[in-house]
Formats: C-alpha cells, structure tokens, sequence
C-alpha cells in the first residue's frame, strides 16, 4: 500500500473516531437535557392542571347565568328565563325542564322561579 494511502487511511480513521466522541457526548449532554426537561416538566403539571380545572370552575359559573337566560328561551320555556332550577338537559328525547316541572309550566309565570342571582 502507498505511504499516502496509509496517511489518508489514518486521517480518515481518526476522523471518524473523533466526529464519534462528540457523537456520543451530543447524545450524552440531550440526554440529561431531556431528563432535565422531563423533571420540570412533571414539577409544573399538578400547579398547571389545578389553575385549568379553576379556570374551567370559573368560566362556567361566569357563563351560566347567560345560559339559564339563552336556554329557556331556545327550548320554548319561556317562563324559565334566569331561573335557577332551569336544568334544561335532554333525556331520551325529552327535556328535563327542573326537578319541580319536569315537564316545565303553563304560561310565562312559574309559581318557583327563583332569579339566578338571589
């Protein structure tokens, strides 16, 4: 074999081996990053997942008024608008008005209503 060959042989060799010690040490150093990352990570889910489940409380309680008002009205009870016994969920087919009037009531007065609010 040339002398030149062998030279060339050896750089290549010895860039390879070089180019795999920084390999493994990239892979070392994402490896802790990642585990680094998958810590805190696990350290922020319990505050982050509480603040979304009240988020979620108080958005639905901010919301429900207008629904209690918007509802009724959509399913033809009218005398249930700002109630706050209006369930308004349907079963089987049939609305469930309140637990008083299932059915809901004749008219636009409910001997029951109670406002939302008081």
């Amino acid at each position: 074999m040339p002398d030149w060959w062998q030279k060339l042989n050896g750089l290549l060799v010895e860039a390879i081996l070089d180019w795999d010690e920084h390999a493994q040490a990239w892979a070392n150093l994402w490896e802790e990053w990642d585990s680094q990352l998958e810590a805190a990570l696990w350290e922020w889910e319990a505050p982050v997942t509480e603040t979304a489940t009240w988020l979620e409380e108080t958005l639905l309680s901010l919301v429900q008024p207008l629904t209690r008002s918007l509802d009724p009205l959509l399913m033809d009870q009218p005398a249930c608008v700002g109630c706050k016994h209006y369930h308004g969920q349907v079963y089987n087919g049939q609305i469930l008005v309140c637990a008083m009037h299932p059915y809901g009531v004749e008219g636009n007065r409910c001997p029951d209503w109670e406002g939302f609010w008081t």
